[in-house]
């Protein structure tokens, strides 16, 4: 039995996405339902615990329940890997992402663990599609060592308006927020082909990248490099090169107002991984300043509480201060 909560997140130009959480045990049958040929399912999250705390904080009763939740903040997870302009290295600025703590997240002696996380899973079973199911005890084989817990899932069914499905596309991120996916997604993806994104935002406005699935060749036994690769740009500067299959969300940061992705791929004809999906948004609060006012925006969809706008202006009093202060932006 599955207690589903429904989140709303709406666009300024698009209207709403349905973000669901839904709670249940290892035996539970999962059925993410979009209702629409024109939506597809994203994933973000997918977690397992048998941590007893788990169970009382998101109060998993295994029965049917059902309630909802407006304005929420949604899309990535809590452990995602962020990558900005502080933290990447410009002589080693290449990372492999992979599996690399999937099989260490549980005792096979007795079971001692808090959580597992399974992202990955249901990432390739479901994401891409308007329908699927998943039973955690049967599609995760090391299930029957792990025992009974609690399952999480946090999923959205997203319009094709806002996923764009094709390369060499501009993306106006100070008009709106959305996906992007390559071709062929989640089936394969094209070799021979340099596919682009060009990303540009307002003055002063970061981009914020969320890769919520990569899966594309990994590096071969015989080779030096990635054939197939992902590359996340700024003013000619790498911040991110990558292949493999992603295991947690990746999320790249702009220091400016623009970004370029690139999917270049080396391999033959149709290779059979799900290529990749990403999300993008605006990140940040000011717009523009000079000496005399600051000019603060919220993000597409968020608005400060205090006058219910995207837009906060301060004037300088006195020259030596502004006559107001910013609040965190909300959800409208």
């Amino acid at each position: 039995m599955v207690m589903t909560i429904l989140l709303l997140e709406k666009f300024i130009s698009n209207g709403y996405y349905d973000v669901t959480e839904e709670y249940g045990c290892e035996n539970t049958k999962f059925r993410l339902n979009c209702n629409s040929v024109r939506k597809t399912i994203v994933i973000f999250d997918g977690i397992f615990s048998n941590d007893e705390n788990f169970f009382k904080i998101h109060n998993i009763p295994c029965k049917n329940s059902r309630r909802s939740i407006r304005n929420c903040k949604t899309c990535c997870s809590d452990k995602e890997k962020i990558i900005n302009d502080n933290n990447y290295d410009n002589d080693n600025d290449k990372i492999i992402i992979g599996f690399e703590n999937e099989t260490n997240d549980y005792n096979n002696n007795n079971n001692n663990f808090e959580e597992i996380k399974f992202k990955h899973l249901i990432t390739k079973r479901c994401s891409g599609v308007n329908y699927c199911t998943f039973v955690f005890d049967e599609d995760y084989e090391e299930s029957k060592k792990i025992g009974p817990g609690g399952v999480y899932i946090r999923y959205a069914c997203v319009p094709d308006t806002i996923m764009k499905k094709t390369c060499d596309t501009y993306l106006n991120v100070s008009e709106e927020e959305g996906f992007a996916r390559t071709p062929g997604y989640p089936s394969y993806y094209v070799g021979e082909t340099n596919c682009k994104w060009m990303l540009k935002s307002s003055p002063l406005q970061r981009i914020k990248i969320t890769f919520l699935d990569v899966s594309i060749r990994n590096v071969a036994p015989h080779e030096m490099d990635c054939l197939d690769k992902i590359i996340v740009s700024e003013n000619g500067l790498n911040l991110l090169t990558a292949c493999g299959d992603s295991f947690e969300n990746v999320v790249v940061l702009s220091s400016g107002s623009s970004l370029n992705v690139s999917f270049v791929t080396q391999s033959k004809n149709l290779f059979p991984k799900r290529g990749i999906l990403f999300h993008y948004k605006e990140d940040g609060y000011l717009y523009e300043r000079n000496e005399s006012f600051v000019h603060f925006k919220c993000c597409h969809g968020f608005v400060f509480p205090d006058t219910l706008s995207r837009d906060k202006i301060l004037q300088c009093q006195n020259e030596n201060y502004w006559n107001g202060r910013i609040l965190d932006c909300v959800s409208e």
